[in-house]
């Protein structure tokens, strides 16, 4: 009885210390990624479509936090929550290595699946995520201010 009182609080120290903690990312200039993001455009798919918020008639954010929490949001209403790692690994969009971003439910209210998407930049206020497939889409992102 005496071990299970003790296990308590050791448990308690370990969970505390895993709360919070800032995910690992391969470079530290993917740091860039932390904070919110309003959606500028989506292109391609076999249409090559062009897809914009006027287009569209609704607004997209999404979020990356340090703890690797990703969110996303339509006309201010969260849509989804997930946990979002980043590697380094082969694209199918180009022969060099890219950065991948991946995604994993949370819980169960956010069940919609997410492909993998390569990672880049454009300065330090425009993100682009290319969706890993073929005739899939490219998104556009700008640093909410």
């Amino acid at each position: 009885m005496k071990f299970q009182f003790a296990l308590l609080p050791l448990s308690l120290i370990l969970l505390a210390q895993t709360c919070g903690k800032e995910i690992t990312l391969p470079d530290p200039e993917l740091k860039k990624i932390f904070g919110r993001w309003e959606w500028i455009e989506t292109s391609g798919g076999f249409a090559g479509k062009i897809i914009t918020p006027s287009k569209a008639g609704y607004t997209d954010e999404i979020e990356f936090n340090k703890e690797g929490i990703f969110q996303e949001f339509r006309n201010g209403t969260l849509q989804d929550k997930k946990r979002f790692s980043i590697t380094t690994d082969k694209s199918i969009l180009k022969e060099d290595s890219a950065y991948i971003i991946s995604f994993s439910p949370i819980d169960s209210l956010f069940r919609r699946t997410m492909k993998k998407h390569s990672v880049s930049f454009s300065g330090s206020d425009t993100l682009h995520l290319n969706e890993e497939c073929f005739d899939c889409f490219s998104t556009v992102w700008s640093r909410k201010k």
